[in-house]
């Protein structure tokens, strides 16, 4: 994850953001100081505070280990000069009651599409797809699919995903009803139903052609020495305030990993490969 400074403001981003409304801004990377376009969440309209960045943050470390594609993630300080420059005044507001480092990704090309529930997918989204697949469901995150929910933009072969800031719920504090771990029977019998993922209704079409081969192998040799540089590189602005939280995202990230093939048979079993 990049660290970077705020130093423009360009609009907020166009419809389909989601409930955090992030920004779209131009910062400069700390360590180069190479400008970049970014969209920022502020803290002010996430649903679980700064333990979202957290989980943002982690997700997307953890996706590019994983052989996904991912948009770089930069951990922005937002300064007051940087506020005092943006002439709109509601964003000047919401500025001001957020926090000062705040979560962002580097914006992806005009031609990014968003993919639909049921659009036709070729060979190379497919095998991605499924593995999209397999990550949410590992690390629970249900909010990649439904309207407006895409969570992911297309580019030719190429499924970027993006907006984790509700995955891992257990360490966010979110209860879940019957919630069993991913590695166990009936964990994941929710992804049985039409339009539960966005890419479900393509993967249960084509299970036969679906294999995690790849990403289970990349899972099961993440070691706890990478894991741990996961919460290692957090901003302290991040990591002081929701300690437990890290910890316990770190905690599950390993859980996964000790039981991958029960995991991977789990999601075999629902998709109709066992």
């Amino acid at each position: 994850m990049k660290t970077a400074k705020a130093v423009g403001y360009n609009g907020v981003v166009p419809s389909l953001s989601g409930a955090s409304e992030p920004l779209m801004i131009v910062v400069r990377a700390e360590a180069d100081g190479e400008l970049f376009d970014v969209y920022a969440k502020l803290s002010d309209k996430l649903h679980t505070g700064i333990k979202g960045y957290t989980a943002e943050a982690i997700a997307s470390l953890l996706a590019a280990d994983l052989g996904l594609h991912t948009p770089q993630s930069f951990a922005v300080t937002i300064d007051d000069n940087f506020i005092a420059s943006v002439a709109d005044v509601n964003i000047r507001k919401r500025l001001e009651s957020s926090a000062r480092v705040v979560f962002a990704t580097q914006a992806l090309p005009p031609s990014a599409k968003v993919p639909t529930t049921d659009m036709p997918l070729t060979a190379c989204q497919l095998r991605s797809a499924g593995n999209i697949f397999a990550f949410d469901a590992l690390i629970e995150n249900y909010d990649r699919g439904g309207a407006g929910k895409a969570n992911c933009l297309l580019n030719g072969d190429i499924i970027s995903i993006i907006d984790h800031e509700k995955a891992f719920p257990m360490a966010m504090g979110l209860l879940i009803l019957g919630r069993k771990n991913p590695w166990e029977v009936g964990a994941l019998e929710k992804y049985r139903t039409s339009g539960s993922h966005l890419f479900i209704n393509q993967i249960l079409k084509n299970s036969s052609k679906i294999d995690m081969s790849e990403f289970s192998s990349l899972w099961a040799n993440l070691t706890d020495e990478r894991i741990l540089e996961y919460g290692n590189c957090l901003p302290s602005q991040w990591a002081n305030d929701n300690n437990s939280c890290v910890v316990l995202i770190l905690q599950h990230i390993i859980d996964v990993r000790n039981n991958i093939n029960d995991c991977i048979t789990e999601i075999k079993r629902i998709i109709g490969k066992a």
